[in-house]
């Protein structure tokens, strides 16, 4: 039954009608203190964290996400700190508190990489980048974008809106300096594969 209200939760949160996201959670979070599951436990408190963060409740949020992350350390659940670390640092974030973001960042992928999780990896590179493009660092995030393409193009997981990130820094830096920032991750051949990639992203009738 708490797995059940959880999806229905997010299924909720996802349509954006948060009022109604936010009670089937809790009573997804109930059933599961009742019958002592942790690991739905630190789900929903995760769920209610991201629902807090996504209403602008930063310190909800951040108490929510730190409740999710004590139940996923005392239990052991790597794959689900990595995730909390990340959200934490997406938290930090948004508040604009880059010091404290970054190491949440640089966490979360020490986790991810640890444990051979390559999705989690290629968000925390993914997020190391959108961090160093809002901190001003446009070459060293177009290196942390490509970074996680690489991976997401290895599992198979990538997908026309990882282009996106990449053609807006190459719109910031220009051509020839984006191209250079490529070129100190990638060989020369790949890098040119990548550079008609968002060419053709960029085309107008690309989304169609």
């Amino acid at each position: 039954m708490a797995q059940t209200y959880h999806q229905l939760g997010i299924l909720a949160q996802q349509r954006g009608d948060y009022d109604d996201a936010e009670p089937l959670y809790r009573r997804a979070l109930d059933i599961s203190e009742r019958i002592g599951d942790q690991v739905r436990m630190a789900a929903s408190y995760h769920q209610l964290g991201m629902l807090a963060q996504q209403r602008g409740d930063y310190d909800t949020a951040e108490r929510l996400y730190c409740r999710s992350l004590d139940i996923k350390e005392r239990i052991g659940n790597q794959p689900g700190m990595s995730k909390s670390y990340h959200h934490l640092g997406r938290l930090a974030q948004d508040r604009q508190d880059y010091d404290t973001a970054e190491p949440l960042y640089r966490r979360a992928l020490d986790i991810a990489e640890r444990i051979g999780d390559q999705a989690g990896t290629a968000t925390s590179y993914a997020n190391l980048s959108s961090f160093s493009e809002a901190t001003g660092n446009l070459d060293q995030a177009v290196a942390y974008r490509v970074r996680a393409l690489a991976i997401q193009l290895r599992i198979g997981t990538a997908t026309a809106g990882d282009l996106r990130p990449l053609a807006g820094l190459r719109r910031q830096l220009g051509r020839d300096r984006f191209l250079a920032a490529v070129a100190s991750r990638l060989d020369k051949q790949s890098a040119s594969n990548l550079m008609e990639l968002l060419d053709q992203h960029e085309k107008p009738d690309a989304g169609n």
